[in-house]
């Protein structure tokens, strides 16, 4: 199932990901997603989806790996290379913890 990008941005990494990740959910996990991975599609840049996964990564229970899947597609889509996004994210949610303790 594909998507229209909210944004300029094309999102195939992302539909894919999403597509394989939801046909093994359940309907109301899949619903869940769903509203994950439009979040994504409005992100402008690979920062942009890094923070938004240091933000709110504590929030998706067990559908936390899915979730980061989705993170790291849309990073991808911004020409990523996969071994880059862990890092990224890994530095956004230090750089989050660290704003909060200040």
């Amino acid at each position: 199932m594909m998507f229209t990008a909210h944004n300029d941005n094309a999102t195939p990494h992302l539909d894919s990901v999403f597509a394989v990740l939801s046909a093994t959910l359940a309907p109301s996990a899949r619903w869940a997603l769903r509203g994950w991975a439009d979040h994504m599609r409005e992100m402008r840049h690979q920062n942009h989806a890094a923070n938004s996964w240091a933000k709110h990564r504590d929030e998706f229970g067990e559908l936390s790996a899915a979730a980061l899947a989705l993170v790291a597609a849309r990073c991808i889509d911004y020409g990523m290379e996969p071994d880059e996004v862990m890092p990224l994210l890994d530095a956004r949610i230090a750089a989050r913890e660290a704003k909060r303790a200040a």
